[in-house]
């Protein structure tokens, strides 16, 4: 009895085995004819298109959702930049907040506040290292 159920366990594993494998050609076959099918020509302009149209709008959702709104932030971010004057108060983006004393070309000196002594304390940065102005847009 164990004899005949050890051989029967064998048969099952190999059937499996074969199942596996004759699941796993039929895929690997079904994915070539369907990529051959495509390059003999014999595809209409219709089923073409309907292919890549699910791939053509993750394309359209994926700009108008991430690119576009991205772009306008930083068209505001540069707008923002340019029209820096002395007297704006500013947040860096390392989350300094201070008040533009002086505007240069590349950098500006923004006065973060006062030591003990009472002067004033004053730091150069970049002019791209504002990240916002108080009170205004970003």
């Amino acid at each position: 009895m164990k004899g005949e159920i050890k051989s029967t366990v064998c048969n099952l594993q190999s059937a499996i085995r074969n199942l596996q494998s004759a699941i796993l050609t039929a895929g690997f076959l079904s994915s070539f004819a369907g990529f051959a099918w495509a390059q003999n020509g014999a595809t209409r302009g219709g089923e073409v298109i309907t292919s890549f149209l699910p791939i053509i709008l993750i394309i359209g959702v994926f700009y108008f959702l991430v690119i576009r709104p991205q772009r306008q932030k930083e068209r505001q971010h540069q707008e923002m930049l340019k029209s820096i004057k002395k007297g704006d108060e500013v947040v860096t983006t390392g989350g300094i907040h201070g008040v533009i004393m002086v505007v240069k070309d590349e950098t500006l000196i923004i006065k973060v506040g006062s030591d003990v002594k009472g002067s004033d304390v004053k730091l150069e940065i970049s002019r791209s290292a504002i990240g916002q102005k108080k009170g205004g847009q970003p």
